[in-house]
């Protein structure tokens, strides 16, 4: 269809690929919010452990190439939980560290989110923190992916 954005594929095959890094934990295709705490923390939890993703859409921005063809840039935001933990068994933050790069690696391995835009550009990491998260003091990181598309304008 002339004119139509891509979007919700771009967003699906951003999720295939945040789901495909090995130990990424639940990843969701929104923000998700609740009354309960239990609840939330549970959407986040896997194998015990506090490992939660969410993709986001920041801006769209879309510019006219031609008169019958514009260039649409989504910028997605990942953002990762990853629960705290510093003992002589386990430290988290080598983990959570090591699997920022491994979401940046499968990224790098697939310029076109699997075919769904022309290219996308090298994902960004904006923040790795710490934050308090439902309660549970954790690893925090803020990446983002800008994914290109070409639309037919229609005019």
């Amino acid at each position: 269809m002339a004119g139509t954005s891509n979007y919700s594929n771009m967003l699906a095959q951003v999720a295939v690929i945040l789901r495909a890094v090995s130990g990424i934990g639940e990843v969701h295709t929104a923000q998700r919010l609740s009354r309960d705490w239990a609840q939330f923390i549970s959407q986040f939890t896997k194998d015990g452990v506090l490992n939660g993703w969410t993709i986001s859409r920041r801006a769209a921005s879309e510019t006219y190439l031609t008169n019958r063809e514009s260039e649409r840039r989504h910028s997605f935001v990942i953002r990762g939980f990853y629960g705290v933990q510093d003992d002589d068994v386990q430290h988290s933050e080598e983990t959570f560290q090591d699997l920022v790069e491994a979401v940046c690696d499968a990224f790098r391995a697939d310029y076109d989110l699997n075919g769904a835009c022309e290219m996308h550009g090298p994902i960004q990491v904006r923040v790795v923190d710490y934050r308090m998260f439902g309660g549970v003091f954790c690893h925090y990181a803020e990446l983002e992916v800008a994914a290109q598309e070409l639309l037919d304008t229609g005019a």
